[in-house]
This record gives structure tokens, C-alpha cells and sequence, in this order.
């Protein structure tokens, strides 16, 4: 059980650094630019990619610790973060909470899954 959370907490940063990477580049306004405008249109707005964390259980000092670090490295990234969770480590109570969060159309979502299984597409 300990490796497949240190295999969650691993996948969240390596998405984390991949995110950073992808959102750093030439398209990025420029340092003299005011907040909300870009280089190619300075009508449309710049945002902050969205992000939403579901994690295992709320209150588990193991997820408590995840959602300070991935609120930092939020922060240092320019990441806007949300973090929901069940009550219970329970898949029927998370299977809902992941299409409620899909359904908001977050830029990306970081998910400690309860059962991998049980969270995968029926077809």
C-alpha cells in the first residue's frame, strides 16, 4: 500500500512538472504586459490552468500532507487548485465525485483512486 502511494504522490508532481512545462513558453505574456493580457490579443484574458486534486479520504494525515505540497507547488507554478475528497475510502462514494469534477472541465485532474478498477470506463 505504501509503494502505490508513493507511485500517486510521484504521478501528481511528474503531472505537476509537466503542466509547468507545457504553460512556460514563448506564448506567455511579457514581463511588461499587465496581468490578463497576452502578446497575440490583448482583449483575451490570460488564466491560470485549473487543476482539481481528489484525494483518497479527506482527513488522512498522508492526503492532508499531498494537499499542502501540491497547494505550494500550485503557487511557485501559477496553478489555480481545487481538492475534493469522500468521507470514506470508498469507491462508490468517488466514482460520483469524479464525474462531478470531469464535468466542471478542469484543465487536469490528479486523482488517488480507491480502486483503479472500479473507476475505469465500463464499455
Amino acid at each position: 500500500m505504501r509503494n502505490n502511494r508513493v507511485a500517486l504522490t510521484g504521478a501528481a508532481f511528474l503531472m505537476a512538472s509537466v503542466l509547468a512545462a507545457c504553460s512556460s513558453g514563448d506564448s506567455s505574456p511579457s514581463d511588461d504586459a499587465p496581468k490578463g493580457s497576452s502578446d497575440a490579443d490583448n482583449s483575451a484574458p490570460v488564466t491560470d490552468p485549473e487543476i482539481t486534486f481528489i484525494q483518497g479520504v479527506i482527513g488522512d494525515n498522508f492526503y492532508i500532507s499531498m494537499e499542502c505540497g501540491a497547494r505550494d507547488a500550485s503557487k511557485e507554478l501559477g496553478v489555480d487548485i481545487t481538492v475534493q475528497g469522500g468521507q470514506k475510502w470508498d469507491a462508490a462514494i468517488q466514482q460520483p465525485l469524479l464525474s462531478s469534477v470531469t464535468a466542471t472541465n478542469p484543465d487536469a485532474i490528479l486523482i488517488a483512486p480507491n480502486d483503479v478498477s472500479a473507476l475505469q470506463r465500463q464499455l
